[in-house]
């Protein structure tokens, strides 16, 4: 009994752990549009783990990267997660993206 309850507890602890680091939220996924040459900072606090970032042009990125990582996209997008948590979201206005 005492094993199931500690494994129990660890399952838990990480499960909410992974929640916290990806930027866990009670609030609904959102939709977050940055303006061409814009860039966009959220802190952890803010968002949700399947919010979508997208440029004026529609070109987007569906979910938050994990801490130390970022995404990209060939019309201009690309969506990064510091070690912090925070958020940073940015539309290239050099990129073929841009002429749409």
């Amino acid at each position: 009994m005492k094993v199931l309850i500690v494994f129990l507890l660890i399952v838990e602890v990480v499960l909410l752990g992974s929640a916290a680091i990806r930027g866990g939220s009670d609030r609904d996924p959102g939709v977050w549009t940055i303006d061409w040459g814009e860039s966009l900072t959220l802190p952890r606090g803010r968002l949700h783990p399947d919010d979508t970032f997208r440029c004026k042009n529609g070109a987007g990125v569906n979910g938050v990267p994990v801490p130390g990582h970022g995404v990209g996209n060939s019309l201009g997008l690309s969506v990064s997660t510091a070690e912090d948590g925070s958020v940073t979201a940015s539309c290239d206005p050099n990129s073929k993206g841009a002429q749409y």
